[in-house]
């Protein structure tokens, strides 16, 4: 789901739909030492990343 896509249906009240985990994707190529190596001009995608567990 793209970023734009996961706006609409928030906007609209519309249910988000779940998504798997594909761990064959890796990780972020960013996450270097268990933080975000480019947190200060981190993209759009990252700044509505929504995350259940506290930063």
């Amino acid at each position: 789901m793209t970023t734009n896509m996961f706006a609409r249906l928030c906007m609209e009240g519309q249910p988000l739909p779940e998504e798997e985990n594909d761990p064959s994707r890796g990780v972020c190529p960013f996450w270097v030492d268990d933080k975000c190596s480019i947190y200060d001009v981190r993209p759009l995608g990252c700044r509505a990343f929504l995350s259940t567990v506290s930063c």
